[in-house]
């Protein structure tokens, strides 16, 4: 590599680029379900503050002003990439592909989608999932998503979608997927996973 150049983006995201005008929107999405939990947040802890806080309560406002500061700092990192100002590598760190991935399912925040929110094995898939996502209306009225264990396998599903021209999973991540159709993805074990239930 010569000097002065960044490393190739295929690199940082082994198998997957995520588009720059994908990116936009999905932080667009991304900051729509941050502000929203913030919001809640601080109804919360103005709630208590206003009416005076108990003792046993002051752990629980302890926690959610923790939870607020959490959130304005996601809430900056939105921004920046809906203002074009990331690189689309910088897609991949963290809390991001989780951040997308959730908003696109319509859960809100990863910790909001609680037990419907899986956890993500592989970054690229879940990136490349939220594009999927996207490319079907996924922010639109109508447009229902969901991600889920069918017959011990993870299925994405589509409905309500008018945009049956949307582009198919990338062929770069074709192993990631057993089966596809324009609505509905079955993926390999290893790409995301739910927690067992007890």
């Amino acid at each position: 590599m010569s000097e002065g150049s960044s490393p190739s983006f295929g690199t940082i995201f082994m198998s997957y680029q995520l588009h720059p005008e994908d990116l936009i929107e999905l932080a667009e999405m991304g900051f729509r379900a941050t502000y929203h939990r913030l919001r809640g947040v601080r109804g919360v802890v103005a709630g208590w503050i206003e009416i005076g806080i108990p003792e046993e309560q002051k752990p629980r406002i302890l926690s959610n002003l923790a939870k607020e500061q959490e959130l304005i700092l996601r809430l900056d990192e939105m921004h920046q990439a809906a203002c074009g100002r990331w690189n689309p590598a910088d897609a991949a760190l963290g809390v991001r592909p989780a951040i997308f991935l959730s908003a696109c399912l319509q859960l809100g925040t990863p910790e909001e989608g609680g037990e419907l929110m899986p956890s993500i094995l592989k970054t690229d898939g879940a990136l490349a999932l939220a594009t999927w996502f996207l490319q079907r209306g996924c922010g639109e009225e109508k447009v229902q998503t969901s991600l889920r264990v069918e017959n011990g396998i993870m299925t994405a599903h589509v409905q309500n979608s008018e945009r049956s021209a949307a582009p198919s999973w990338p062929t770069k991540l074709k192993e990631y997927i057993v089966e596809e159709d324009p609505f509905t993805l079955k993926f390999n074990e290893g790409v995301f996973s739910f927690p067992e239930k007890t």
